[in-house]
């Protein structure tokens, strides 16, 4: 099928806008080139099998194949019909030919001439139906839908008539059983051939009629026309139908909003089923509604986008979509396969600091911690700080290891310092609460996993030997401040350090006793 062609044949732009019969004349001529350009392959194969002249000839002018009939009559002696055949369309020839049937059939001259040379004085006459002396002839028994309404467009009315009165005939002549019904191609090669008189009715007509009825009357519905059915694909071959949708749409034609989400949805996931998923993406946005459009397309971008996918600049640029929503797939996907660091990274580009923080806090930070990895810590939790509003418990998860960080740099800052300088001195002096305050927060982190056990241990440890360390630079510094503290007070201070702080030797009790509790229970069921 040349949709693209017809489209272009019954809606492009005509430069003889102001005359209405220049207008009427020019797009009957691009229709009929459409026509007979869409018919041609079929009589090319009929016409060349027959070695009757004058069925070769019908056969040729059914497809307006002018010159080529004209040839086969003067090549066959048929001189007179080569003369009529030119004339074909003009009231007063088909005027003389329909009066030259009737005396035919008034002196039964009729029986004597041949059927084929009859249909094509009877076609040229502009008669669909004619009663012979022995019967009526249908010259349109034997035609496809195609050259059955092009004998109404050629024959049947002038170059100054409209071509919707070709196609109301056309309508006329099918529902009335004179032709055959524009049924689709496929349906068309079901129909056992020889057959005739018998035109088999229809409600899934073939897209080139429907776009034809369009363009008569542009409120005509295009629910049935956006349908696989009426372009002869199987059910599930949406192309050919979402190519007329975007054409038709493009010119100002409109369906309902269900229609046009079914055949949208419809071709989308066709394309994805085939592998084109960018592709579906792009369909799927042309649905008018927002959350459709989002929901759609995030579902076609979980099941399709993996970890490694990086080259997605058609689905940004092009289609315009939120660079955010693919790293949140993506996230989830790593998810899926416990890569918890990856899944962090993309959840802080997809803007989910929260989501991204829980997997910190429960997949990530406790070995990170455990191994040493102190300094990806430190810059994976800097980058959440920034969102730190939108996190739930942030002040006592991801904040408390951000401050033991911060509180180890300036230590280590003003410890490697070969000068001494007050206001550093003043900021470790004044570290003391912010430590204290710290190891108390530690206490209250997680310790559901044994891992979760030590790394808040160490966690613990490392604030008190900070303390230690600050104590030292103080004390060798003589900081004034720190030498009229007594030792009771600075004994008060370390106790309840370590009373909030939960250190490795609390945790060997209870391991070692679950231990022993694990070895009895397994010699109670040897000895059992």
């Amino acid at each position: 099928y040349d949709i693209v062609s017809l489209i272009t044949a019954l809606w492009n732009d005509l430069s003889c806008k102001d005359i209405k019969a220049l207008q009427i004349r020019e797009r009957r001529k691009q229709l009929s080139e459409w026509l007979a350009n869409c018919v041609s392959q079929t009589i090319e194969s009929v016409s060349e099998d027959v070695s009757s002249a004058p069925k070769r000839i019908r056969y040729l002018l059914s497809g307006n194949k002018v010159q080529d009939a004209v040839s086969v009559a003067q090549k066959n002696g048929l001189f007179q019909l080569s003369l009529l055949i030119p004339l074909a369309g003009s009231d007063r020839v088909q005027q003389m030919l329909t009066q030259q049937l009737v005396e035919w059939k008034e002196n039964r001259i009729d029986t004597t001439i041949d059927e084929d040379l009859y249909m094509i004085y009877q076609m040229l006459a502009g008669r669909a139906k004619n009663v012979k002396t022995e019967g009526e002839v249908n010259m349109l028994s034997d035609l496809d839908w195609r050259r059955a309404f092009g004998f109404f467009l050629w024959h049947c009315s002038t170059n100054e008539n409209d071509l919707i009165d070709a196609i109301d005939l056309y309508e006329e002549a099918f529902t009335s059983g004179q032709c055959s019904y524009p049924v689709p191609i496929k349906l068309q090669q079901r129909i056992p051939e020889g057959i005739k008189d018998i035109f088999p009715s229809t409600d899934i007509f073939d897209i080139l009629f429907m776009i034809l009825k369009l363009y008569r009357n542009s409120h005509e519905p295009l629910n049935k026309l956006l349908i696989p059915e009426t372009a002869g694909t199987e059910s599930v071959d949406h192309r050919l139908p979402f190519l007329v949708f975007i054409l038709l749409r493009s010119l100002g034609y409109t369906t309902e909003n269900q229609s046009e989400q079914i055949l949208i949805t419809a071709f989308s996931s066709e394309l994805e089923n085939n592998g084109l998923w960018e592709e579906a993406i792009a369909v799927s946005l042309m649905l008018d509604d927002p959350s459709d459009r989002e929901q759609f397309t995030r579902k076609i971008l979980k099941r399709n986008v993996k970890v490694q996918y990086t080259d997605f600049q058609f689905l940004t640029e092009t289609c315009h979509i939120d660079e955010k929503w693919i790293f949140e797939v993506k996230a989830l996907e790593a998810r899926r396969w416990q890569d918890w660091r990856e899944c962090f990274d993309f959840l802080v580009i997809a803007d989910l600091p929260n989501a991204a923080h829980k997997i910190m806090m429960d997949h990530i930070i406790a070995d990170a911690l455990v191994a040493g990895e102190s300094e990806y810590l430190e810059d994976k939790l800097s980058q959440l700080r920034k969102f730190e509003e939108r996190i739930e418990n942030w002040d006592l998860q991801g904040l408390v290891f951000l401050d033991y960080f911060t509180a180890v740099s300036i230590i280590e800052q003003i410890k490697q310092s070969q000068t001494q300088n007050i206001d550093e001195m003043t900021r470790l002096d004044e570290l003391a609460p912010q430590l204290a305050d710290l190891v108390t927060r530690i206490g209250g982190l997680s310790a559901s996993r044994p891992i979760d056990c030590l790394a808040r241990a160490e966690l613990a440890r490392g604030a008190l030997h900070l303390w230690k360390l600050r104590k030292f630079i103080l004390q060798s510094w003589k900081w004034e401040s720190f030498e009229k503290k007594n030792e009771i007070e600075e004994i008060e201070e370390l106790e309840s350090l370590v009373q909030a702080a939960r250190m490795p030797g609390d945790y060997a009790s209870k391991v070692i006793k679950k231990g022993l509790q694990r070895m009895l229970m397994g010699e109670e069921l040897e000895s059992f």
